[in-house]
C-alpha cells in the first residue's frame, strides 16, 4: 500500500508502502500484479468514501488503484492511491505509469465516471495502457443529452419530444409544445434548467441561459464538442436542448450490465423541492415495493435493455432518470456511470454497498451480493431559505428527535457560493438520512424539517 500523499513527480522512488519498507521493484523480476485503475474525477468526498469503505469491508481494495485529489484520499482506509487533482491527463498518465513500474503492476480495466470531461481522461488512460473502454461514440452519447435522446429514439427508448435550439425559435418550440424544459447539452448537476410555459418564457429564458453560459470559463461542459469525424461541432454555449415537459413522478435508477443480464442496483424516488431540478430528497425504493409507486419491474428492466443497446455496451453500470405517468415510463436522460448524490450515503447505510462499488467489483470480476432494505429509507435535504446559503445552521432541534424520527445520520456541507437563477444548489446545506418504523415518518419529517432546523442571521 502507498501513503496517501501527493506524488508530485513520476519518480518511482516517490511511492512507498504503508505497512513496512519494501525492497526496490524491477520490472521482470517478479510476477506482475493486476489492478483496476479508477481516476476519481468529479466525485464528492462522501460518495467516494462510501464506495471505498464498502469495498474495504469485503477485502476488495488490494487490486484497486485510485487516482484522486489528496483531500479525497486522506480520509480513506489504506489503499493504493496516487494524489493528483486530475486536471492534466498527460500528468496523470505519467504518474500512473511510474506507479505501475515501481509496483511491478499491470492494469486490467479502467473504471471511468468522468462524464463532464466526456470520459476523455478515462479513455486516455485506457488507450495508453491498451485497455478496453467504451467507444468514442458511446462516450459522446453518454455525455451529451441531445445525442443521447437521438439514440433513444433510434432504439425505442421511450422519451419526450425534443429539438436543438440556438435561438428562441418559436416555430420549433411549437412542435415540442408547452410546457417545455430548456437545458444545456452536458452536465451532471441540476443547473441551467428552465421551464417554459409560454413563448414569452422561452424568449426570456434562452436569453438568460446564453448570458450565463457565456460567462463560464474553463468548464469542460461548455467546450465545443465534436459531432462527427467530418469536422462538425456542437457549441454548448450557444446551442441548447429543448424538450417537452413530462408530468408524473420522477425516479432515478442504477443498473448493472453483464452481457444480456440487467440487475437493478438502486431505484430512488425524487421528492419534491422548491424549484425545478432542486429536489427535497430521495426515497430509496426496494424492488418489491416498485408496484406501490406505479412501476412494473419487468417494464423497467426492458427499458434498461433498450438503453444498453442505444449505448452499444455489454458491461458496466448505467444510471437513468425517468418519470412515471399513469404507469408509463418516460426516460429523461442516462449515462454509462452510476448516479452520484446523497443517496450513495443512504445506500451504504442500508445496503452496505454503493453502485460505484458494484461497478468496480464487477471490473475485478468479484461478487457483491445484492439485496434491499427491510423498509424504505430516505435522504431529506436541508434546504435553506434564499439568502441563507452561508448562514450558521442550528441542528440541535433535529438531534433532540433523532430516535422518534428514525434519523440514522446527518451531514452538513461546506457550502460555497450564492444561489442564482441558473444554480440553486447552494441552498442545499446538508441532509438527513432517515429510516422510520413506518413510511409516514418520512412525510412527517419532511413537514417539520423547516421548523426544527434553524438558519442564524449573521449580524
Amino acid at each position: 500500500m502507498i501513503p496517501l500523499r501527493p506524488a508530485n513527480t513520476p519518480n518511482p522512488a516517490s511511492f512507498h508502502c504503508l505497512s513496512s519498507p519494501c525492497p526496490p521493484c524491477y520490472r521482470g523480476s517478479l510476477p506482475m500484479e493486476s489492478f483496476i485503475l479508477f481516476p476519481a474525477y468529479g466525485i464528492g468526498a462522501i460518495e467516494l468514501r462510501c464506495c471505498i469503505e464498502s469495498l474495504h469491508q469485503r477485502h476488495q481494495l488490494d487490486r484497486l488503484l485510485v487516482v484522486a485529489p489528496p483531500t479525497l484520499l486522506e480520509p480513506l482506509p489504506p489503499l493504493h492511491g496516487i494524489a493528483d487533482d486530475l486536471s492534466d491527463a498527460k500528468r496523470v498518465v505519467e504518474k500512473t505509469d511510474a506507479w505501475a513500474h515501481a509496483h511491478q503492476a499491470q492494469f486490467e480495466a479502467v473504471v471511468g465516471i468522468d462524464e463532464e470531461l466526456h470520459f476523455s481522461l478515462s479513455r486516455t488512460l485506457a488507450t495508453h495502457f491498451g485497455l478496453p473502454f467504451p467507444s468514442a461514440r458511446t462516450c459522446a452519447l453518454a455525455s451529451n443529452k441531445w445525442l443521447c435522446k437521438q439514440a433513444f429514439v433510434e432504439h425505442g427508448v421511450p422519451t419526450s419530444a425534443f429539438t436543438l435550439l440556438s435561438e428562441a425559435d418559436l416555430d420549433a418550440a411549437a412542435t415540442i409544445g408547452y410546457p417545455n424544459v430548456l437545458k444545456v447539452l452536458s452536465g451532471t448537476q441540476s443547473q441551467f434548467l428552465f421551464r417554459n410555459d409560454s413563448p414569452k418564457d422561452l424568449i426570456r429564458n434562452i436569453s438568460r441561459l446564453k448570458k450565463a453560459t457565456l460567462n463560464t470559463f474553463s468548464d469542460p461542459r461548455f467546450e465545443p464538442q465534436p459531432l462527427s469525424d467530418s469536422g462538425q461541432f456542437l457549441y454548448p454555449k450557444h446551442q441548447f436542448l429543448l424538450e417537452s415537459f413530462v408530468g408524473g413522478i420522477e425516479f432515478s435508477c442504477d443498473f448493472l450490465v453483464q452481457a444480456d443480464h440487467i440487475a437493478l442496483l438502486r431505484i430512488t424516488r425524487k421528492l419534491p423541492g422548491p424549484t425545478l431540478g432542486l429536489f427535497g430528497g430521495y426515497l430509496l425504493v426496494p424492488p418489491p415495493c416498485l408496484s406501490h409507486h406505479g412501476i412494473d419491474e419487468e417494464t423497467l428492466i426492458s427499458v434498461c435493455h433498450r438503453i444498453v443497446r442505444a449505448f452499444g455496451i455489454h458491461h458496466g453500470v448505467c444510471m437513468v432518470d425517468f418519470k412515471v405517468d399513469r404507469g408509463s415510463i418516460h426516460v429523461l436522460e442516462s449515462s454509462i456511470r452510476p448516479g452520484f448524490s446523497a443517496f450513495n450515503h443512504l445506500m451504504a447505510k442500508l445496503l452496505g454497498y454503493t453502485s460505484l462499488a458494484v461497478m468496480i467489483a464487477a471490473a475485478m470480476n468479484e461478487p457483491i451480493p445484492l439485496g434491499y432494505p427491510s423498509s424504505e429509507g430516505a435522504v431529506l435535504y436541508l434546504i435553506a431559505p434564499p439568502g441563507h446559503e452561508n448562514s450558521p445552521i442550528d441542528l440541535s432541534g433535529l438531534h433532540e428527535r433523532t430516535h422518534d424520527l428514525g434519523i440514522i445520520a446527518t451531514h452538513v456541507y461546506d457550502t460555497e457560493g450564492t444561489a442564482s437563477d441558473v444554480d440553486s444548489t447552494p441552498l442545499i446545506r446538508g441532509y438527513v438520512l432517515v429510516q422510520p418504523s413506518d413510511s409516514s415518518g418520512i412525510d412527517k419529517l419532511m413537514n417539520i424539517l423547516p421548523q426544527i432546523v434553524r438558519y442564524e442571521t449573521r449580524p
